[in-house]
């Protein structure tokens, strides 16, 4: 929820129409104006920055589509990224940051810790890794930096694949402020690869005082006025963070999109908003529609498995596992893998069969523009559809 600053002890009444008036601050004043010998109030210096603020977002809005990169922070997919599980390490690298950024050897093989997380429920202390040089090091080996830090490696299943992602330092568009984004790299799944996830940035608003940041406390050393607290603080902060595919949430900005292990979509370049309108206007003006590369299709057997219970009546299925059906009562001549038969019922149990009349039309990743829009898709993409089911001869035949 949006944080209201028309309340005490702001009394910010830009967006609110006074009793009396048809028109709030915002949409009848352009400055406040101070006076000699008048009391400035609290209001007025709080108001002060909310319309300039306003001004500036009404320039952004125009050109920014709300929760874009404004200054890149690139986004770093590791789906498949070694990592290494530890037994111990000495006390020269007993934390994260002592850990990252580390090269360890184990006299032959040479890897970089991209990341570290320490020791958490039944789960070791593990290092994500990048080899340079060799292969993976081996269970229950030592790995040293050449000076002070070492480790021992786990006595079994030390080593294997998982999935993170990190993000660089950046500028985003966010709720109609210039947010600044420190870079970060959050797990997606520490032993497992080939994850699916939306990857972007947890937004929250919150009001800081002295109490949560000292450093708010009056810096003017010497003067009676020293260490007293003084103004709130607004803050908008964005933190890299992950959540189901399509998940809804309204504080979540979305930037990459990760689906069995397949970048679906990446947010690298800037959301333009009235201003890619008129972009493409232009380009559909003098350009029209078309494509930069030619999208290929292959067609693919259908493969979706439809479980039995769900059978069509009238469709065509080719049984995958027999399982606990007797496809025999729903069309089936046997129980056997491989045998096409038409559905006669939706039949029951825990068998499968694949839709014959079905193919997948597998659109390899291109770019188009569409009435001056960009176009691009950055993995195969699947699309099913129905089989021609008839057919006609035409002989001689003039249309």
């Amino acid at each position: 929820m949006a944080i209201s600053f028309n309340v005490e002890p702001y009394y910010d009444d830009f967006e609110s129409v006074a009793s009396g008036n048809t028109l709030s601050p915002k949409e009848q004043y352009q400055r406040i104006l101070f006076r000699p010998g008048k009391a400035i109030q609290a209001r007025e210096l709080t108001q002060l920055q909310t319309s300039l603020q306003h001004q500036i977002s009404s320039a952004g809005d125009n050109i920014f589509k709300d929760g874009t990169v404004v200054v890149p922070g690139a986004v770093h997919l590791h789906n498949k990224i070694d990592y290494i599980k530890l037994d111990s390490v000495n006390s020269y690298c007993d934390t994260v940051a002592e850990l990252v950024g580390t090269e360890f050897t184990d006299g032959t093989n040479v890897a970089r810790v991209v990341h570290a997380t320490l020791a958490s429920g039944s789960d070791p202390i593990t290092i994500f890794v990048k080899y340079i040089s060799g292969t993976t090091f081996a269970d229950n080996a030592t790995i040293t930096d050449g000076a002070n830090k070492s480790a021992e490696v786990k006595a079994s299943a030390a080593t294997g694949f998982g999935s993170i992602v990190s993000i660089e330092d950046g500028i985003y568009y966010i709720k109609k402020h210039f947010v600044t984004v420190k870079a970060s790299t959050i797990i997606l799944s520490k032993y497992t690869t080939n994850v699916s996830f939306d990857i972007g940035l947890l937004v929250t608003e919150s009001l800081v005082s002295s109490g949560t940041d000292a450093s708010l406390n009056d810096n003017a050393t010497g003067t009676p006025n020293e260490s007293a607290p003084g103004a709130h603080r607004y803050s908008i902060t964005a933190v890299l963070s992950s959540q189901a595919v399509n998940a809804t949430s309204g504080n979540f900005v979305l930037i990459a999109r990760l689906e069995d292990g397949y970048i679906t979509k990446n947010a690298a370049t800037a959301d333009y908003n009235h201003l890619a309108d008129e972009l493409a206007r232009r380009t559909f003006d003098e350009s029209g529609n078309y494509y930069v590369n030619p999208f290929k299709a292959l067609v693919k057997d259908y493969t979706k498995i439809t479980t039995a219970g769900s059978f069509i009546t009238g469709t065509e299925y080719k049984i995958s596992t027999a399982g606990t059906t007797n496809f025999t009562l729903i069309g089936a001549s046997a129980n056997t893998v491989g045998l096409v038969f038409t559905a006669t019922g939706a039949g029951s149990g825990t068998g499968t069969a694949v839709d014959q009349t079905k193919l997948t039309l597998g659109v390899e990743p291109s770019k188009a523009y569409v009435r001056g829009y960009e176009i691009e898709t950055l993995n195969t993409t699947n699309v099913d559809i129905d089989k021609a089911r008839t057919s006609e001869l035409a002989t001689d035949k003039v249309t």
